[in-house]
């Protein structure tokens, strides 16, 4: 059984000097609606929460955990995203498929700098699949879109 590493902790030792703070936010119809024209698909949750790295009141990056089956247990994908809407990171918190489907670093990796606005964060596109692990990318690289759209809804161009 592996440990898993909660989003604040994740925040904190990716940006030690930045002050951490949790934004709880609803998913109203309209903003739900806004998100499936951003990333194709409708999220399911009502309640989304972002993680600030903030430094002189200043937010820096915003990290999302997504929760998620990929065949039949869950895994825990953490979204770092920097103040213009590039992801910066990609993280596994936690996987409870067989350790062959998890995704490497390496693969996830691939993420860094992708964006809904410059990039398809489309498989076989600008996303290599993962042999043997095909429901596990397509997991990954589905939420990516989500967790930005869910960025630019809430963030996007607000102070």
């Amino acid at each position: 059984v592996s440990t898993v590493e909660m989003p604040e902790a994740v925040m904190q030792r990716l940006f030690p000097h930045s002050k951490i703070k949790v934004k709880n936010l609803m998913l109203t119809e309209q903003k739900a609606r806004q998100v499936e024209l951003f990333c194709g698909r409708m999220p399911e949750e009502k309640l989304v929460s972002f993680y600030l790295a903030q430094q002189n009141g200043t937010t820096i990056a915003y990290g999302y955990a997504d929760i998620h089956t990929v065949r039949t247990h869950p895994e825990t994908i953490f979204y770092l995203i920097d103040s213009v809407g590039n992801i910066i990171k990609v993280e596994v918190l936690s996987f409870r498929e067989p350790p062959d489907y998890r995704p490497s670093d390496r693969w996830l990796n691939q993420f860094k700098g992708k964006s809904l606005g410059k990039n398809n964060l489309l498989l076989s596109n600008d996303i290599a699949a993962i042999s043997g692990a095909t429901l596990t990318s397509v997991a990954v690289t589905r939420n990516s879109r989500k967790a930005l759209a869910l960025w630019k809804v809430f963030f996007e161009n607000k102070k």
